[in-house]
């Protein structure tokens, strides 16, 4: 999900590469947690499907200050995942990715099952909230919705039938009256869903 997010429509041709399908080797599941780093390779660099991409699986504790991050013409893509129950020096040490990552050509994701135990300081700085099936209750999709939109009973009813086949994605950035502040799937309007 989140190489789609990142690659969009060159999503169907890198993603052979990147998974090592096309050459024959894949990425290894579950055992190892070290996959090293992967480059996206291209014979032809103004392919319009190239991009410049190094993933790189590090823990939390080997996550090196936001100052080591230096503008090298390549952007940086960093994944939080589920780090919500860590501890509290873990979560201060990420808030500079979320908060200033942007200026240093960093851009943060955090993954998590409960959005409420994201830290404040990061849950002040996120652009958009994807909601999957099993994110949660009603209730917990209203208080997300509570402090954006005015009319978050009636969407929040919406949303919950919604992720049972579909995902949301929440642009936070947009005003909630914008049909693009929230979208089911990558690109479809929310006031186009219907049950089915």
């Amino acid at each position: 999900m989140v190489v789609h997010q990142l690659l969009g429509s060159k999503y169907s041709k890198v993603y052979p590469w990147m998974s090592g399908e096309k050459h024959g080797h894949k990425i290894p599941k579950g055992g190892s947690k070290n996959f090293g780093e992967r480059y996206i390779p291209s014979m032809d660099k103004q392919a319009p499907w190239y991009e410049n991409v190094r993933f790189k699986l590090i823990t939390p504790e080997e996550l090196p200050d936001i100052s080591s991050f230096k503008r090298t013409g390549r952007f940086t893509v960093i994944v939080f995942d589920d780090l919500a129950g860590k501890l509290l020096a873990t979560q201060l040490k990420i808030v500079p990715f979320f908060r200033s990552g942007r200026h240093e050509g960093i851009s943060s994701i955090y993954i998590t099952q409960r959005f409420y135990e994201i830290h404040p300081n990061i849950r002040g700085n996120l652009k958009y909230i994807s909601l999957h099936y099993g994110c949660g209750t009603l209730d917990s999709i209203k208080r997300i919705l509570k402090d954006t939109h005015d009319d978050y009973e009636s969407l929040a009813k919406k949303i919950y039938e919604v992720i049972k086949k579909h995902f949301v994605v929440i642009d936070i950035r947009r005003p909630s009256d914008d049909p693009l502040s929230i979208r089911f799937r990558w690109d479809k309007l929310l006031k186009d869903w219907q049950n089915s």
